[in-house]
């Protein structure tokens, strides 16, 4: 008798491969009519989608039967997540320094709802002696230069508690004319405590996972593991991409469906009812896309991408007035194989995936490493090197 997991992966082999790109590219981008599925976001950050699919594939072909989460897993998913990605100030598979804030924006209804951030604000009391932090900041463009990056970390170690839940919801509800021009803004735990921090989340999960007596107990220890590793914020970049990655797997490994979410950025400030809700909503919108490739998730049709790829591989460029080296014609073109490629090799793995082989691949970590040695080389330098007083965590991801 096959195992809901078996079953499961019988229904994603029906997945068309021109529709594998859906797993990676969240549901608002994929409703953006101007983003034209996935080709806006290759071309705001070139490489992150095949480098993406790489990480998919990686965590699903790469000793799968072992349901434990360590931090080697991790950082593996990243490294391949993050190689050779532009725009972004991240060293693949590595934690980020001591000194950088890991860190991002809270927007109320957005990326937080007011249990979520009771929630977080919990959170953040209890690691309060960590750096963990919940202030305000100014407003800021995501994409920063160097400097700007800079300024915008010194400005996030100097980070100082709103205060009370009470205050922080007077922010958004009430805000006063100083508060105009500022966003709330969550700050991470230090850097020093990543590899301590990302352990005790693995050896919680790891523990739960296995006394999970039902499906609903498992569904709640594997978003909240997931919603963990968010808030800790381990990188410079590529958090939500590896929190998102590591939650297909997850989910595949204990009888659920990849889950095809319409936000993966509501792991930042929503509450874990409401992260099991969208979960629940994702892998339902993937069963359905597989059994029926004209169910509407999402308004993007994967046709209306063929033809615009169709059009500028053909050589049709509606943009003479920009730089060829600007042009997004010329971001799609360099893009397109590298996502034709990955798309076909994870393909090719899902295809012919089963639970009977799926460890011939080289194991991630032999047996349960010690804390150090299954850490960065980063990482262990942080955790040997206590932070001094103005030290902190890492930037807005």
């Amino acid at each position: 008798m096959k195992s809901n997991s078996q079953k499961n992966v019988e229904i994603l082999k029906k997945l068309p491969k021109s529709e594998y790109y859906r797993l990676i590219v969240d549901g608002l981008l994929q409703n953006n009519s101007e983003e034209v599925g996935w080709l806006g976001y290759a071309m705001r950050e070139p490489r992150s989608l095949p480098n993406a699919l790489a990480a998919l594939r990686f965590s699903l072909c790469n000793n799968f039967n072992d349901k434990m989460v360590s931090i080697n897993l991790i950082c593996e998913i990243h490294k391949c997540a993050m190689k050779g990605t532009q725009n972004t100030f991240a060293t693949p598979g590595e934690f980020r320094e001591t000194n950088y804030p890991g860190s991002f924006y809270l927007d109320i209804n957005d990326h937080c709802s007011p249990t979520g951030l009771n929630e977080l604000y919990q959170f953040v009391k209890d690691n309060e002696t960590y750096g963990c932090c919940i202030g305000t900041t100014k407003k800021r463009e995501y994409y920063l230069d160097s400097d700007a990056y800079e300024n915008a970390r010194k400005e996030m170690n100097n980070l100082i508690n709103i205060g009370s839940i009470d205050a922080i919801m007077n922010f958004f509800q009430q805000p006063t004319s100083e508060d105009i021009n500022k966003v709330l803004s969550y700050r991470a735990p230090f850097g020093c405590h990543i590899v301590a921090k990302l352990q005790e989340i693995c050896d919680e999960y790891n523990k739960n996972i296995l006394q999970s007596k039902d499906s609903t107990q498992q569904l709640e220890v594997i978003v909240k593991c997931v919603r963990q590793i968010e808030w800790l914020h381990p990188f410079h970049d590529g958090n939500c991409r590896v929190a998102y990655i590591l939650l297909h797997r997850l989910l595949l490994q204990n009888g659920f469906l990849p889950a095809m979410l319409c936000d993966p950025n509501r792991f930042d400030g929503f509450s874990l009812e409401e992260l099991i809700k969208d979960v629940q909503e994702g892998c339902k919108n993937t069963e359905d896309f597989c059994k029926n490739v004209e169910h509407t998730i999402f308004s993007c049709d994967t046709k209306i991408i063929d033809s615009r790829i169709q059009e500028i591989m053909s050589g049709k460029d509606e943009e003479p007035h920009i730089a060829p080296e600007m042009r997004f014609s010329t971001y799609v073109k360099r893009e397109y194989k590298k996502v034709e490629k990955e798309i076909t090799q994870l393909y090719e793995i899902i295809q012919n995936f089963n639970y009977e082989n799926s460890n011939e691949n080289r194991p991630l970590v032999t047996e349960r490493s010690p804390l150090l040695l299954s850490a960065p080389k980063k990482g262990v330098q942080d955790l040997q090197d206590p932070p001094k007083k103005n030290r902190t965590c890492c930037l807005i991801i």
